[in-house]
């Protein structure tokens, strides 16, 4: 009887919690789901180990696509400020690469970033209903893909790492738009040869988005 009371306590302040945050909070400081679309801009130094020599690379700026959410805890800060989580469901990018150096052939590729479950802090201003301010960062699980052209040969690899995001945005109502810096590093296995591997090769990135929360 008393664990059955117990569960009815929580449920009620759960949905109580919930209806308080939808009647009396900032709607810029509301829990919701994001969707995010933008650029991916590989940076200079992407797929090679930290200390490597480059060549002369053209990189193409790829697409970035996010689906997550952002769940707020606490009371909202004089109904303007106010503490939570960010989370990342899917994280995908993609972009092609073209190296131009002093082999006789230039080297092209294309890498394939998936992200999943990222979490992390956010830090939300809302200045009025209308405006918000973000503030995050978060770990980013990150399996990557990458195939490297050379005249008529493709060779593949793949790996694990995991990677990091910082990230700025400014929200109008459901949009905004958003700046972020995504860094890590990948050990790649390559598809023909189990043994041969390329360890702790750069992810660096840029990504700009647009888009909504509901």
């Amino acid at each position: 009887m008393k664990k059955n009371l117990l569960l009815v306590l929580i449920v009620a302040f759960a949905i109580n919690s919930f209806a308080q945050e939808k009647t009396e909070i900032n709607r810029r400081l509301r829990s919701g789901v994001s969707i995010k679309l933008g650029l991916f801009a590989p940076t200079e130094k992407y797929g090679y180990v930290k200390n490597d020599e480059i060549g002369d690379k053209v990189s193409s700026p790829g697409i970035n696509f996010q689906l997550g959410t952002r769940f707020y805890f606490g009371p909202a800060i004089a109904n303007k400020i106010r503490f939570g989580m960010d989370i990342s469901a899917l994280d995908i990018s993609y972009a092609e690469l073209k190296i131009k150096s002093s082999y006789p052939y230039d080297a092209g590729s294309g890498t394939l970033n998936l992200g999943f479950l990222g979490l992390g802090p956010i830090f939300s201003f809302a200045p009025n209903k209308n405006i918000g301010l973000d503030a995050y960062v978060k770990a980013l699980p990150t399996v990557s893909r990458y195939e490297y052209k050379f005249d008529d040969t493709t060779m593949g690899a793949q790996g694990f790492g995991f990677s990091g995001v910082f990230g700025v945005g400014l929200r109008a109502r459901a949009f905004f738009t958003s700046i972020e810096y995504n860094w890590g590093k990948v050990d790649y296995t390559f598809d023909d040869d189990d043994e041969l591997t390329a360890d702790n090769l750069l992810i660096n990135n840029l990504r700009i988005c647009i888009g909504v929360k509901f």
